[in-house]
């Protein structure tokens, strides 16, 4: 799979970007010109959804045309927004993303699998901030995440669903008696505060159910108000249209008689009720209003001498009252934490039991760790490929066995689906590495990596990539 070239279009901004077969590297003689930015679009444009940088803020505004060749098809992916149109042999295909992501990513690279399209991102590309500290777990970019079990799982065929549903379960499960057992241990230290007192009275009780009434009653009143307004308005607004429409009525001699308010039986009578109405409610509010006032000065009164509980003491109180047994929820907790641990384990199990998936990829990790002189660190056992425990390891040693793991997935895709994956490098050599172990990874890359496509970001110039893409000052700058 190459990646031939990519179109960028921002508002009246436009430029395209060419790649070779080969190794590529977008050169800046200094940082924050556009090298990550570019690669973030090109992925982008591949349907991911990665996080802007500062320049552009928010992809979804760009328009974008790549062109990608694998297996000898010209495949042309346009995207505008969440919009993907897909070109194949003048065949044009629509997908809206992110809802329709895999089927997309399906017809790029030529897999079905939707747990190895879920984990491919990480297999080519290494991110500047997170990519060169992410070995078989985690976020790549943004919310692009992947696992390890998922990407062998997809490899081997082998159905681990059930087991993944009970670590789930587990999972929640334990997080509600986690939470409860916090809340035991504070009805405990509860329990043993002596200093509790109980500060509401029985005339604040009756003083704060007196005011909730009256601000019931005050509710009805007002909207009785509002309904007899209303009925005001109407009645008025109907007879001005009446008038307004010089309406006539003929008498039993033959007469015809103009209608006018003056005239339709009983109008200013019940125009004059309701006006009488409205101010009798309104005098009935301020009385409400006034028996409100008194209770809340009896209430502030209240407070100089007595301590109203807060919201953190009732809520004591309320835990004092509950029924918890710290004994029987720890208890439980430990059960579910043991059970999850002996469900993982069992899944690390399956997985490393004749697996040479696993095995492969690990064989991968302990010969390029060789060639970077690092191969001392890692245990002969195919199950460090699941470990979790990353103490021990950092700067240059993480740096060069992220990159060894990588390199064994991308071999991984190309053994089981005849696909030469691109690799996308952001900061090729970060802070961690020095010039010798750069040389050493890109020399692996020459060797053994010669039929894929190479893209490097880097400040630093590479004899080896023979395209060079230059940015001076800013990404689409002519």
């Amino acid at each position: 799979m190459v990646i031939n070239y990519i179109d960028i279009v921002n508002g009246f901004e436009a430029k395209r970007f060419n790649f070779d077969s080969g190794f590529n590297e977008i050169y800046s003689k200094e940082n924050s010109r556009g090298k990550s930015t570019l690669l973030r679009i090109l992925l982008h444009s591949l349907g991911y959804q990665i996080p802007a940088t500062t320049g552009f803020k928010n992809f979804d505004k760009l328009v974008t045309k790549t062109e990608i060749t694998r297996d000898n098809k010209n495949i042309i992916i346009e995207r505008s927004g969440p919009n993907i149109k897909l070109t194949i042999d003048n065949q044009n295909f629509n997908y809206i993303v992110p809802t329709e992501l895999s089927e997309l990513h399906s017809m790029i690279y030529g897999i079905d699998d939707a747990l190895i399209l879920d984990n491919l991102l990480a297999t080519y590309y290494i991110d500047q901030d997170k990519g060169w500290t992410l070995l078989n777990r985690g976020k790549i970019i943004g919310n692009n995440r992947f696992n390890i079990e998922d990407f062998i799982t997809g490899l081997s065929e082998k159905d681990v669903s059930n087991i993944y549903l009970q670590i789930e379960q587990t999972e929640t499960e334990l997080k509600k008696y986690k939470f409860l057992l916090e809340t035991a241990k504070y009805k405990k230290d509860l329990e043993h505060n002596d200093n509790f007192v109980q500060t509401t009275t029985e005339e604040l009780k009756k003083l704060q159910k007196d005011k909730t009434l009256l601000l019931y009653q005050k509710n009805d009143i007002e909207k009785s108000i509002k309904d007899v307004e209303k009925i005001i308005e109407t009645n008025s607004g109907f007879i001005n249209w009446i008038e307004k429409m010089q309406l006539s009525i003929k008498t039993e001699n033959g007469n015809p008689i103009k209608i006018t308010r003056n005239n339709i039986l009983n109008y200013e009578d019940n125009q004059t009720y309701l006006v009488a109405r409205k101010r009798s409610l309104s005098l009935e509010l301020t009385k409400v209003n006034n028996q409100i006032l008194r209770i809340e000065k009896k209430l502030e009164d209240h407070n100089t001498l007595f301590d109203i509980r807060s919201i953190a003491d009732e809520m004591d109180e309320t835990i004092r009252n509950m029924n918890i047994d710290y004994h029987k929820i720890n208890s439980i907790v430990n059960e579910l934490a043991k059970k999850k641990k002996d469900l993982k384990k069992q899944l690390d199990e399956i997985f490393a039991s004749n697996n040479h998936f696993l095995e492969d990829i690990f064989n991968d990790v302990k010969k390029y760790s060789k060639i970077f002189g690092i191969d001392n660190r890692i245990p002969n056992d195919i199950k460090f490929i699941l470990t979790r425990k990353l103490k021990g390891f950092s700067g240059k040693v993480l740096n060069q066995l992220t990159f060894s793991f990588k390199l064994a997935y991308i071999n991984q895709i190309k053994k089981k689906y005849n696909l030469n994956l691109p690799i996308i490098i952001d900061s090729l050599k970060n802070g961690e590495l020095t010039d010798l172990a750069t040389d050493d990874m890109l020399k692996v890359l020459q060797e053994d990596f010669s039929k894929h496509q190479i893209i490097i970001a880097s400040v630093y110039k590479y004899d080896i990539c023979k395209n060079l893409i230059i940015i001076k000052n800013y990404l689409l700058e002519e």
